[in-house]
């Protein structure tokens, strides 16, 4: 009896498994992107109520769910080496922070209170494992794009650099990273320089849909001093389709279209006239006798 009980119990454990399995591998991708929102969401909330030990926790979670974005998995682990680091866990924060640029070396961290602390562990740390990096925070890019564009129509995209004091960093060249519609990665389009921190490059969108870009500065040493938007956070310039023409039809078809049309009126007026001339009968009415 005892066996058969354990036998029964095992086997509505292993029915539950089986069923939350299930459930988790029918659950849609956006339902899953959902849900970590709300636990990022739920994680920042806590970072800024100063809950370090409850954002750690919860950043935690949201980096074992299973299909995370790398978008949302830089934002995570962002906050959690951030929370790390106040918490004075340094070991961990270094982790969390090697695995944030791993993927992306050149991020700009966007911890909400500007703790200097915070800052100095990042830069060192970059220091170290990105050596073309020298972002400077008194450098700034601003990316210029059309409104919208369309496919077989050029459109110029601007790039302004600007230095809040002399001693700051000079962008010498500047990079538009690309990313096409349906494409896997970006390609890199060189600016010209306009004069002063004006940069320009024409884009000829080939495809209808959606083209993801950024823009990277970098000193005459080529050392990357600072970005316009990220390659996990980039603009977005919508392509429309090609407009479609009336087909333009040839000068001389309607030319004699024209001449037909008024030289059958002319006549139709030259035979109505000709009938209004013509008198009536003089003969009277009755039989004409040939001799």
């Amino acid at each position: 009896m005892v066996t058969w009980a354990v036998r029964f119990c095992v086997s509505i454990a292993l029915a539950c498994v089986s069923l939350h399995a299930t459930g988790t591998s029918a659950q849609s991708p956006g339902s899953s992107r959902a849900e970590a929102r709300r636990a990022i969401e739920e994680g920042v909330r806590a970072y800024a109520e100063l809950d370090f030990p409850l954002c750690v926790q919860t950043m935690r979670g949201v980096l074992a769910l299973s299909g995370l974005s790398d978008p949302d998995r830089l934002e995570a682990l962002e906050y959690l080496g951030s929370a790390l680091v106040v918490l004075e866990r340094e070991e961990a924060a270094r982790d969390a922070f090697t695995r944030m640029l791993a993927l992306d070396p050149y991020h700009v961290v966007r911890e909400p209170t500007g703790s200097p602390k915070i800052s100095r562990f990042v830069a060192e740390l970059r220091a170290e494992q990105v050596p073309d990096a020298a972002l400077d925070p008194r450098v700034a890019l601003e990316l210029q794009l059309p409104a919208r564009a369309q496919v077989g129509e050029d459109v110029v995209a601007r790039v302004d650099a600007s230095r809040v004091s002399d001693d700051a960093a000079e962008i010498t060249t500047v990079t538009l990273f690309v990313r096409e519609p349906e494409a896997s990665g970006f390609a890199a389009s060189e600016t010209e320089r306009q004069g002063g921190g004006r940069f320009e490059v024409t884009l000829s969108p080939r495809d209808v849909g959606e083209l993801a870009i950024y823009a990277e500065g970098r000193d005459d040493e080529g050392r990357v001093v600072a970005r316009a938007a990220e390659p996990l956070a980039p603009r977005v310039l919508s392509v429309e389709a090609e407009a479609v023409t009336p087909r333009k039809s040839k000068w001389w078809v309607g030319v004699i279209v024209g001449v037909v049309v008024v030289g059958a009126a002319a006549a139709v007026a030259v035979t109505l006239s000709r009938r209004e001339r013509i008198a009536p009968g003089t003969l009277p009415p009755g039989r004409v006798q040939l001799p």
